[in-house]
């Protein structure tokens, strides 16, 4: 079951009993919320929320991670991602892309906002914030000194309930409006998902010319009496190391986005 459906899940539930304190810095478990439906639902979006989180921060290829960009590295929008893909003539190919593009968790934003607002350029997919009656950092928050924290609140729905419940407010409406923001974000992954996939198209047209490449250049190395051999298998080892690099670092990022999108579908 996914994020998407959760909520909507718990939509459809009995409005859960709180203890009726509500601030979105509680951290503080709610033994009566917790005996509830919807708090059942709740923990496992909150299990979801940190798989995603897990996921982000394992994808990483030679050291680089490709679904986060860290306070250290250059700003969103505007930075790059670059992949070696060959070596023809003496000269490194390279294919670039948006770092935004793959991007989904950004350390070195500046602010929290709903998805498509003033600033949220500076966000990756994941980041900002969910509104349902409260406000929502499901996996990290901007903090008062400017710096991005890690989300310690166990809880997605329960404040929102609390509060919908204390000042009468329409619940549907409020579930309604936070599943239109998570089918923003779920929009949002699969457009950048099909950057990366057509970069990795290109990746794999190179990838098939710098094949073509080392055959012809197997097939001559037996006419090579004068050659440098060492010199010439370094460089062929190098070519295919480096198309490798390209094709592996592209899948990584190109298939680490699906798993997050179907946990919020």
């Amino acid at each position: 079951m996914t994020i998407r459906n959760l909520v909507i899940t718990a939509q459809s539930l009995p409005p859960p009993a709180t203890d009726g304190y509500s601030n979105w810095t509680d951290y503080q478990p709610d033994a009566i919320y917790d005996n509830s439906q919807v708090a059942k639902v709740d923990a496992e979006i909150y299990q979801h929320w940190q798989q995603i989180s897990s996921i982000v921060d394992s994808a990483s290829f030679g050291g680089v991670s490709l679904l986060r960009n860290d306070a250290s590295e250059p700003d969103l929008p505007g930075a790059k991602t670059e992949f070696t893909t060959g070596y023809v003539d003496g000269q490194v190919l390279t294919v670039s892309i948006d770092t935004k593009d793959t991007t989904m968790i950004n350390y070195g934003r500046t602010v929290d906002n709903l998805w498509n607002q003033p600033g949220s350029e500076n966000m990756g997919y994941v980041d900002g914030v969910i509104w349902n009656a409260n406000i929502i950092f499901p996996i990290t928050y901007v903090d008062g000194g400017g710096v991005v924290q890690k989300n310690e609140n166990i809880y997605t729905l329960r404040n929102s309930e609390v509060r919908i419940a204390a000042n009468g407010l329409d619940r549907n409406e409020y579930y309604n409006g936070m599943i239109n923001q998570l089918d923003e974000r779920i929009q949002a992954v699969v457009g950048g998902m099909s950057v990366v996939g057509s970069t990795q198209k290109r990746v794999d047209m190179q990838d098939e010319f710098n094949q073509a490449m080392m055959d012809d250049v197997d097939k001559g190395v037996g006419r090579w009496v004068d050659a440098d051999m060492e010199e010439a298998s370094a460089r062929l080892a190098a070519l295919q190391t480096q198309q490798q690099l390209a094709t592996q670092a592209l899948n990584i990022a190109n298939q680490a986005p699906q798993s997050i999108m179907t946990l919020f579908q």
